[in-house]
């Protein structure tokens, strides 16, 4: 551009050209507005929801909002999203073609925003040409979300209750076993209680030794319980422990399954609606008097950009 161009009033350039500016500047306008209007752009509609999870276990250094935008994200609720509102005939595309899988999965991500918020919750943002679609498609995901928390919930459950059943099966076998061992000694040998038998037995020995009318019979019968309490006491009360043990580890597992049953049979949420989902009264797109707006500017800017480099050209050749 020349210096004389360059020196030139901006403004003289601009009351020279205003009419054409000005013609310009209405049909931009005017275009714009047809061309961004309903026959041109099908407008969309957004249904908004916010949530925060909760009562999720997470794995690892993953944190329950991450854990959250993942299942939330996930393939099996995209199908079964694009499945329940027949997305690929909503959405208007051709069943037959191949890759028609990728393509309504694209299509829909394009109307589905799931994102993380500043403030650790998460925001559903659905876009649909129909009002009550879009609010059914952000409460579904929504519903969706927590069946799928339950689910591997209770899938990881059912295993834990699998293992717990395994141990109370080896355990209940290792107390009847030693219930069987330490009944049968009671019945062979006559042991009860070790300790308080054997004090009892040792006193009645010794009392009826130093009386008179203790018969040989009576002796010979103490004799054989201190005996048989000398000979497997010992063994009789360790299988005793034992068997206690094993009983009370049984228990504990008992109340272990229990409580996991309770915790798979019981229906929970796993996300706090912070902002409950609404019908949209209306679009959101597209924003007719942004497009207006940027369209005109433009068209503007661009025509008097021509304009300049025209009359820089004039002087150039003058």
């Amino acid at each position: 551009m020349s210096e004389r161009l360059e020196n030139k009033d901006i403004v003289t350039i601009f009351l020279k050209w205003k009419k054409v500016l000005a013609v310009i500047l209405i049909a931009s306008a005017i275009l714009s507005a047809v061309f961004s209007s309903p026959y041109f752009i099908q407008p969309k509609y957004k249904s908004l929801a916010v949530i925060y999870p909760v009562n999720i276990s997470t794995f690892g250094s993953e944190s329950e909002v991450e854990q959250a935008l993942q299942t939330l994200r996930s393939d099996d609720i995209k199908a079964t999203m694009i499945d329940e509102f027949h997305l690929v005939e909503h959405y208007e595309l051709d069943a037959g073609l191949p890759a028609i899988g990728t393509i309504v999965r694209r299509e829909f991500e394009e109307n589905v925003n799931i994102s993380k918020t500043e403030f650790e919750s998460i925001e559903i943002e659905v876009y649909d040409k129909k009002p009550e679609r879009a609010l059914a498609m952000a409460e579904r995901i929504i519903e969706l979300y927590n069946a799928k928390i339950l689910y591997m919930r209770r899938d990881k459950t059912r295993e834990v209750m699998m293992t717990i059943k395994h141990q109370m099966e080896i355990k209940a076998a290792e107390s009847d076993s030693l219930e069987k061992q330490v009944s049968e000694m009671r019945m062979k040998y006559g042991l009860l209680d070790y300790g308080v038998q054997t004090q009892e037995v040792l006193r009645g020995y010794y009392r009826g030794m130093s009386e008179p009318g203790f018969s040989t019979k009576e002796a010979q019968q103490m004799e054989e319980v201190i005996n048989n309490l000398k000979q497997h006491g010992g063994s009789f009360v360790e299988k005793s422990e034992k068997a206690w043990r094993a009983r009370n580890e049984f228990l504990d597992l008992k109340n272990q399954f229990e409580n996991a049953r309770k915790d798979m049979e019981r229906e929970q949420s796993f996300a706090n609606i912070i902002s409950k989902p609404l019908l949209p009264d209306k679009k959101a797109y597209p924003v007719r008097w942004l497009i207006v707006l940027v369209t005109t500017l433009a068209s503007i800017f661009f025509t008097f950009l021509v304009i300049v480099w025209l009359e820089s050209y004039r002087n150039d050749e003058l």
